[in-house]
């Protein structure tokens, strides 16, 4: 057993090694200087061999999502908010900002029932023969959206591998499927919420991106309130980095503080919030008021609900483990728990180590990639802790905020734990044993599709690899 505890140990403390070697490039630590002579793509547009495989993980997310919304009976809510959607869309048109149908279900804010509205509208052109299918289309595109995003925007902070293992098990989730087949508020919340706080990370490399996390974080609210949970969690990390991490960093490399982009990213939440909810336009201090009063009451009265064999009027904060690990496959919830362990104790030893380390090179390198898990760690924690303190739960839609981080944190989890059995399990060959160190740092770039700017390099100007699980010497 000490030999066996032994072996796992090394086995981690090498894993993390590699870890921090291989994951540098995927952190603005500095501005990258363009190559001479080439002209990349600009950073959102794709090659043709990219947007074949986008489109066939789009489709992977879509077709499972449609079957659903044409063959699910009508759920409980889902006529309230066709009702809504309807009753918003005639108003808008008639330009009747006062009238008293505004109130309608004005217990939740109007972004997604507006959307119902259009997609129902649009359906009559094409003389649809119901309702519920149009109103249904915008959570399926939604969720489908949100199954690209966390590949394209999750591959820079977490690698290629992992971000596909999430998006993958995202995309044919039966418990996500379910709910981004319904016309529901959900679903919209939550891919709006993800978008926002995946793009924090691209926003330390182009500040202007705080503009548009202001604005799908106010459009997320306006969809559902719930959303606001995730925010301290973006908040956290951005303080962490600029204010901990930065300082971690060589003088020359250390980003600027990006005041203007803030202060314009949080003057953006309530204006597209209040654009996006026009219920609240002819009065907006008390219909927002009277609207959360609504939820606070519900909140403080209770809702009779049945959970794991008991009645509860309120329920626990340990509801949402019993809900995640029902309603999600152990090869996720298990890894995931992994990956929590795994992430404080690379933090532990990144700001606690047992000797200081002396050149800038290598404290770049674990900036990089205490970063990268920071990241995923922060947003779990946050809506694990907060997401639980929903104290009456009418359907498990209600956690669905907590899956994208969820499946993130099981694929780095899975990803980890199969690299550390493959180091255990596997002889390492004897030209990898006498191999220099300095081989850990590959000179040639790892091939990223969507990261269009040159590979970022370390302090010898040695381009750094970003693939995390490569093969490479130990």
């Amino acid at each position: 057993m000490v030999i066996l505890r032994n072996s796992l140990s090394s086995a981690m403390a090498r894993v993390g090694a590699l870890f921090t070697a291989r994951i540098s490039g995927r952190i603005p630590i500095a501005l990258p200087t363009p190559a001479r002579n080439t002209h990349a793509r600009p950073r959102f547009f794709f090659s043709p061999g990219e947007w074949g495989f986008l489109i066939l993980l789009a489709l992977l997310a879509f077709i499972p999502r449609l079957i659903l919304a044409l063959r699910l009976d009508v759920s409980t809510d889902e006529p309230i908010y066709l009702a809504a959607g309807n009753w918003y869309i005639l108003l808008i048109k008639q330009l009747n900002i006062n009238s008293p149908h505004w109130l309608y279900n004005n217990e939740h804010p109007a972004f997604a029932k507006l959307l119902m509205g259009i997609s129902i509208n649009i359906a009559r052109h094409f003389h649809a023969s119901n309702q519920l299918f149009p109103a249904r289309i915008p959570s399926v595109l939604l969720g489908t959206l949100l199954v690209v995003a966390v590949y394209t925007l999750g591959r820079a902070p977490f690698g290629r591998l992992i971000a596909l293992l999430a998006a993958l098990s995202l995309a044919i989730s039966p418990w996500v499927v379910y709910f981004s087949s319904q016309a529901i508020l959900d679903t919209t919340m939550t891919a709006l919420i993800t978008f926002a706080y995946l793009l924090t990370w691209h926003a330390i490399r182009q500040p202007r991106l705080y503009l548009l996390c202001g604005i799908l974080i106010g459009l997320a609210g306006a969809s559902k309130y719930p959303a606001a949970l995730v925010v301290p969690g973006m908040i956290v990390f951005i303080a962490y980095y600029y204010g901990l991490l930065r300082r971690r960093l060589p003088v020359e490399q250390r980003p600027a503080l990006p005041w203007p982009w803030w202060l314009f990213g949080l003057c953006l939440i309530p204006l597209s919030f209040f654009l996006a909810d026009p219920p609240i336009w002819s009065d907006p201090l008390h219909r927002l008021a009277d609207s959360l009063q609504f939820s606070l009451g519900h909140a403080q009265t209770g809702h009779v609900t049945f959970w794991a064999g008991q009645i509860y009027n309120h329920v626990p904060p340990w509801m949402i483990l019993y809900v995640l690990f029902a309603k999600v496959s152990a090869f996720i919830t298990l890894p995931a728990l992994f990956f929590v362990i795994f992430a404080v104790v690379q933090l532990g030893r990144f700001h606690w180590p047992r000797q200081q380390k002396q050149t800038s090179e290598q404290s770049s390198t674990q900036v990089s990639a205490i970063a990268s898990i920071a990241f995923l760690f922060i947003w779990l924690m946050d809506v694990f802790l907060l997401f639980s303190q929903l104290n009456i739960l009418v359907g498990t839609h209600y956690y669905l905020p907590v899956a994208p981080p969820l499946f993130l944190a099981g694929a780095f989890g899975l990803t980890v734990l199969v690299r550390v059995l493959a180091r255990l399990l596997l002889p390492v060959r004897a030209s990898q044993k006498t191999a220099p160190a300095s081989a850990t740092i590959s000179p040639q770039p790892a091939q990223q599709p969507f990261r269009h700017n040159p590979p970022e390099a370390n302090s010898t100007g040695v381009p750094v690899s970003s693939s995390l699980f490569s093969r490479s010497p130990s």
